[in-house]
């Protein structure tokens, strides 16, 4: 009888965990694909920033908000990359605003823009190919 009951309660067990790993893998691919779904909002949102201020905003918003989540993760880099590339770019439009007066804004912007485009392609390139961002 006590055997019978050790065998049984072994079954189950067994069942359990099998039924909990699959529900963790579930679980961890939801997550993956949560987190892939808001690193391309983020680009789009970044992408938009530059001629609307406030998507960009809403992007570095949502990249602090999701780049715990995404901790050792691929994702995790596209988030501390868009972070980077959001205050950067901010520092850099306001010395170019500062320097327009001398015409180096000008030229300060052109180089931000091809900054920008690089940053934002480079990132989505990193993205599409399931990398990290180095």
């Amino acid at each position: 009888m006590l055997k019978l009951l050790a065998l049984e309660l072994r079954r189950f067990l067994q069942v359990s965990r099998k039924v909990m790993n699959e529900q963790f893998s579930h679980l961890a691919h939801n997550q993956r694909d949560s987190n892939r779904h808001m690193v391309l909002i983020c680009y789009v949102l970044g992408v938009l920033g530059v001629f609307f201020f406030i998507t960009a905003c809403v992007a570095l918003f949502i990249c602090y908000l999701k780049r715990e989540d995404a901790m050792n993760t691929i994702y995790q880099s596209h988030y501390t990359w868009l972070i980077s590339t959001f205050w950067v770019a901010v520092v850099g439009s306001i010395v170019s605003f500062l320097t327009l007066f001398i015409a180096l804004g000008f030229v300060l912007y052109f180089i931000l823009s091809l900054w920008l485009i690089y940053r934002f392609t480079k990132g989505l390139l990193r993205f599409l190919e399931h990398k990290a961002v180095a």
